[in-house]
Parts: C-alpha cells; structure tokens; sequence
C-alpha cells in the first residue's frame, strides 16, 4: 500500500467538498462567472463524472498555488509591506469574500494602502494573463476596494506562474506580471444579476456564457462573414457541462447559430470592425432569445 499519496489524494478530495458548501452564500469570486454555474453550486448539483488521476493533479496543482501564496505572504512580511492578510469581508445579505493582502507602498511611494490580490496560474492560462486580467478578477479586487472604503492607491492583481513545465530563458518577468485596476469596473449589476439567480432557484435563468465567433471567407472578389454564436471556452471546464458525459447543461448544443454578413468587411479597418461587431452582437441575441 502506498500510505503517502493515497492519504494525501483523499485529503485534497475532502478540501475540495468543504469548498464546495455554500449553504446558500455567494462569494466576490462568483462575480463575472456563468450564473448557471453558480446556480449549479447552490443547488449542489453532483458533478459529472471526471478521471481520478486527471482530478487528482488538478487538485494538487491548486495546492501548490496555495504554497506559492503563502510564500508571497512571507515576502511581504519581510519587505515591510504587510498590514494584513486573509481580511474575511461581510457584503451583500448572504455574500462573502476573502482578501489575499492589504499593503503598501514603500515611503517614497507615498506609504499609501492597496488591495494586492494573488493569483497563480500555470502556463497555458499564463500565455494568455500576461496580455491581460482576467476581467472576473478585476471584478473582485473592484468589490474589495470598495468594502475597504476605497483606498488611497488603486487595487493590484498578481499573477505567478506556476512550475507546471520547464520555465523560458529570460528575465524574471517570464515568471509574473501585475495590473493596477484603474479605473475600477462597475460590479453592482453583476451582483445584481447573481442576487436575482438565487432568489429564484430551484429555477435557472436561461442566461449562457456567449462569445462571437467570425470566419471571413472570400467570394469571388467580395468578401463576407460568417458569425456564430458558441458557448464560452470555460464551457468545456464546467463541472456540470455536456450531458452526454453526465453532465447536466446542455450549453455545448443549446447556442449553436449562425447568421451572414454581405456588407463588405475589412479586418484591418477599425470602423468596419466596429459595424460589424454591432451587428453580430444583435443576431446573437436574438439567436440566443430563439433558443432559450
């Protein structure tokens, strides 16, 4: 018997159902997720099925987030930046939400407080975060600001990327990058949104995570435009998506539409991508109201 592993992989399993109680509270991280998702999780919906190694690394990989977060903390300590950590926020009825850091600044930056929210990534989610946040994560250090009063400096999001494969040659900017969020997003119609879903649960809303997808093709000397409305790329790593594979939202075939563009289009023209970002947006929502 291999003791070691196996007592570990069963505590991570625990770890995780212990995330999962909700009891009925939405938290700052559920803002600018799929409500239906969110719903799912209040309603503890069982999951569907997924293969225990592949599972299992995933969780390990969440702790070594947690062990570079808490490395960071005693960076921080020792820098003289820390005024406080793990600060547990009371909002809304019923809503919770937990800061990684307060610091500040160093004198001669004014010795002012900032919300500094940590985020480790791995390299895949990386390539992308380096370009820029994740915008659900600029809705959450947005709330924390505001719950602290709005302070002097604006909030910070950290990502580190974590060693899931061997790191690039270079400076250690390959390694992490930070955004200051300024100005801060309006969350309170999200909050809003998420508010209303619970209150009518058991019942879903028919609201799915929605992108625009374009394909230009040529036609003879015209050009013209394909659009069509997918499920969002974090579809494919909801825990309830797909009933043929147990799950219980069908968002993989429910969205699924096309419509035609023959007004001329340039990709490099900033106007024609305007107009034309306008109209598709208006045949997705009405595809999307067909739908659901």
């Amino acid at each position: 018997m291999n003791l070691g592993p196996s007592v570990y992989d069963r505590w991570l399993v625990h770890q995780e159902g212990e995330r999962r109680k909700r009891n009925g509270r939405l938290y700052v991280s559920d803002v600018g997720k799929c409500p239906r998702r969110i719903g799912y999780d209040l309603l503890d919906t069982t999951a569907k099925p997924s293969d225990p190694v592949q599972h299992n690394n995933m969780l390990r990989k969440f702790r070594l987030g947690v062990l570079v977060e808490q490395e960071m903390l005693e960076a921080l300590r020792w820098s003289g930046q820390l005024v406080d950590y793990h600060v547990h926020l009371d909002l809304r009825d019923n809503w919770g939400g937990e800061l990684d850091f307060l610091v500040k600044d160093y004198p001669d930056e004014g010795d002012g407080l900032r919300v500094f929210e940590m985020k480790g990534e791995f390299t895949k989610a990386y390539r992308f975060l380096a370009k820029e946040p994740r915008l659900e994560h600029t809705y959450q250090v947005g709330i924390y600001d505001d719950e602290m009063g709005g302070l002097p400096l604006p909030p910070l999001v950290h990502y580190e990327r974590l060693p899931d494969t061997k790191f690039s040659k270079g400076s250690g900017e390959d390694l992490w990058c930070e955004y200051i969020i300024d100005p801060k997003p309006d969350t309170a119609p999200l909050m809003d949104e998420l508010d209303a879903m619970r209150s009518g649960l058991p019942e879903l809303p028919g609201i799915l995570p929605r992108v625009l997808k374009f394909t230009n093709k040529k036609r003879g000397s015209d050009q013209y435009t394909k659009v069509s409305l997918v499920p969002d790329w974090r579809c494919n790593y909801c825990p309830y998506s797909n009933p043929e594979e147990g799950g219980v939202c069908a968002c993989e075939t429910s969205v699924e539409t096309w419509a035609e563009w023959d007004g001329g289009w340039s990709q490099t023209k900033r106007a024609d991508s305007g107009v034309l970002a306008g109209w598709a947006e208006g045949q997705a929502d009405e595809a999307l109201k067909a739908l659901l």
